[in-house]
């Protein structure tokens, strides 16, 4: 079994729920931004959870991403609350991430995107996951 981490920012706890949910499903362990560690190469893959603010994520995630020595592999997910434009600056946002883990050589695996804990948006996870077998099923969420 691969060993991950999954490192969050919640606000209002939806982002918690999804972390938890991930975490658990997959035997990851889990934990708050804030006490996240700073190399995280004894691990297989880096899941990393955020809120939308504004196109970008939380400021504890952009410094976390900013001075982390990450895995290999990461997963981004996020979550947000309007409908239309919180879709369109999650996109944003995940891109803006996604570019500061790859300048670490790390690889994306995949990204999910949520929206009042309703699953909109898959890229790439089903068929990693099937491939791959790293990932639980997320609709388990």
């Amino acid at each position: 079994m691969k060993k991950g981490i999954v490192v969050y920012d919640s606000f209002t706890g939806n982002t918690k729920r999804v972390a938890e949910a991930i975490a658990s499903a997959n035997k990851f362990e889990l934990i708050k931004v804030d006490d996240a560690p700073h190399n995280l190469r004894k691990y297989d893959i880096l899941v990393v959870g955020t809120l939308n603010i504004r196109g970008g994520p939380t400021p504890k995630i952009y410094n976390f991403l900013k001075n982390v020595i990450p895995p290999e592999k990461f997963v981004l997910f996020l979550t947000f609350g309007l409908p239309l434009w919180g879709y369109i600056t999650a996109l944003k946002c995940l891109n803006n991430m996604r570019k500061q883990l790859e300048l670490k050589k790390s690889n994306l695996f995949a990204r999910v995107i949520m929206s009042n804990l309703k699953l909109i948006r898959i890229d790439l996870l089903i068929k990693t996951w099937k491939r791959l077998k790293i990932l639980a099923n997320p609709f388990r969420i």
